[in-house]
């Protein structure tokens, strides 16, 4: 999501209790905004701005998830209605506090719920934020003049201050224009980066990844890479269809063609099962345009990893070059012409 400024108008904080928690019975909601030092509303804008810049991934609602599970699209329209109006801010962040404690399980910690309203270049958004408790952040309760429950948030410097440090799940939503009421949406689990928490994702937010090419790249690779280490049995195969893949990722081809992919590198007969493969796994079959952005660290090297626990590693372009992978009546030949260049202990 491209953006210029982000402006923060309030913030209000609830605390959110584990699931498996006997004393609980909900969360622990807020009555007011949350007052907050002028370092909290930095930290809070940085972190959201992170999501944008960084680490977000496109998301949309998901029509056949709230269908089937109605609750699931009650975020959607809370967020709808304090994007509208800023008055809705405290009941719209009650009511998103309530369906992340319905939609985890036991297995997510206590946290804090950050929902806050401000302004990307202009436009109304929103941010919801889930930070874990104790790790960096405590939110304390206290009472404003009128006597309403609020929680204030307090930093702790040496734990927080990293860029993986207390905010685990964040969305961000925005109006699209002026003119356009409709919703731009992004969302980051620092905790699952390659993507998205399911029930923070579907359960809780009733929203699905939007397959941009970043994302329709990361899909197509991941998919692909899955056929060739579960479908295809022939370790030399394997070898040939892996650095096939990696070269097709590294080439200056602005588009990916899947079914051209099968027909230049794969058996025949692999061609169908490669496409309903990729099918089943939630890529794109069609060429679209590539954008290795979220892969680009992962293509960089190509890894053989043996039964014994022996690890093989190097740039594609290089193992293409020194190694060989040959499958023989004795199991696998891997055979390696180099020049040792240094030898050390592996502790």
């Amino acid at each position: 999501m491209k953006f210029n400024t982000l402006k923060l108008d309030d913030v209000v904080v609830h605390r959110v209790p584990a699931k498996n928690d006997p004393t609980a019975t909900g969360p622990v909601l807020s009555e007011a905004p949350s007052p907050q030092d002028n370092k909290v509303f930095a930290f809070f804008r940085q972190r959201m701005s992170g999501v944008m810049a960084n680490r977000g991934l496109p998301i949309e609602p998901d029509t056949t998830i709230v269908a089937a599970n109605p609750p699931a699209g009650e975020v959607l329209l809370a967020v709808t209605r304090l994007v509208g109006d800023p008055q809705e801010l405290v009941s719209a962040s009650r009511e998103i506090a309530v369906r992340l404690y319905d939609a985890q399980d036991g297995r997510n910690p206590a946290g804090i719920l950050v929902v806050a309203r401000g302004e990307i270049d202009g436009q109304p958004c929103a941010g919801i934020l889930k930070l874990e408790h104790e790790r960096g952040v405590q939110a304390e309760e206290e009472h404003n003049d009128d006597g309403q429950l609020v929680f204030r948030v307090i930093l702790h410097d040496d734990l927080l201050l990293t860029e993986k440090t207390a905010v685990f799940k964040s969305a961000v939503f925005r109006r699209r224009s002026a003119s356009d009421p409709a919703l731009l949406a992004e969302a980051s689990d620092l905790q699952n980066q390659r993507d998205l928490a399911g029930f923070f994702l579907t359960e809780f937010l009733g929203c699905k990844l939007v397959d941009d090419p970043p994302e329709a790249t990361r899909k197509y690779f991941d998919a692909a890479e899955d056929y060739i280490n579960t479908r295809v049995a022939d370790p030399e195969k394997q070898a040939r269809y892996e650095g096939a893949l990696l070269a097709q990722m590294n080439s200056a081809a602005l588009s990916i063609a899947p079914d051209r992919f099968a027909r230049d590198h794969l058996g025949t007969e692999e061609h169908q099962p490669f496409l309903d493969h990729l099918t089943a796994s939630g890529a794109q079959t069609t060429t679209f345009p590539k954008d290795i952005g979220r892969i680009k660290a992962r293509i960089k090297r190509v890894a053989y990893r043996f039964d014994s626990g022996i690890k093989l590693a190097g740039t594609p372009t290089a193992m293409a070059e020194h190694v060989k992978i040959v499958k023989s009546n004795d199991g696998t030949k891997v055979t390696v012409s180099d020049e040792i260049a240094q030898m050390s202990g592996g502790g």
